[in-house]
């Protein structure tokens, strides 16, 4: 039996991975060879991953690990070189495979900043403690995320919350608590 650590996570676009911090991490899609060195298209489904931090992703449902040589940005997508794959017949059985990376490889990020996997399934609290429901996806807007709230009560409605600084009051990642600012439809 797998531990929750090595738990496989589906990729949901848009929106944001179901409830529980995934073992990895889906961060693109690898697209079709590029040149004639081995390049490969990277389509990268998150802003929130430096892949220049990173020394290896895992591709495709059997987690195989692949060492970066090097990567280049083009346009929207980026070009990756994996170490022993230099030419486009090596990499071309890659098209179209999800790209992980380790939870535990990612780099930590600022204050009052947290990846999405995080958040899903956090209790969300008013500030006058009353429990609102937990964050059951993310969505990403022009201006700033929402966070969807899905209601304790099932025969109540569920909340979008604006992942801003004045609603946001305090997060709190390992005990799984967020306060919100009161709305009017507290």
């Amino acid at each position: 039996m797998k531990s929750d650590k090595n738990r496989r996570i589906d990729v949901h676009l848009p929106g944001s991975p179901k409830e529980g911090e995934p073992g990895f991490l889906a961060i693109g899609v690898l697209g079709k060879p590029h040149g004639l060195v081995g390049e490969i298209n990277l389509y990268v489904n998150s802003n929130q991953i430096n892949v220049g931090s990173l020394k290896s992703v895992f591709i495709g449902s059997t987690y195989k690990e692949y060492f970066i040589k090097s990567f280049r940005r083009k346009g929207e997508r980026l070009l990756l070189l994996f170490e022993g794959l230099s030419n486009p017949e090596k990499v071309v059985n890659l098209r179209n495979k999800i790209v992980y990376v380790k939870v535990e490889d990612i780099p930590t990020l600022g204050s009052d900043t947290y990846y999405y996997h995080q958040l899903i399934g956090i209790q969300v609290y008013n500030k006058q403690g009353k429990l609102l429901g937990k964050i059951s996806e993310i969505l990403k807007t022009g201006a700033n995320d929402v966070y969807v709230i899905t209601p304790q009560i099932p025969s109540m409605k569920e909340l979008l919350i604006p992942a801003i600084k004045s609603v946001i009051l305090e997060v709190d990642i390992v005990n799984k608590r967020m306060v919100i600012d009161s709305l009017e439809w507290d």
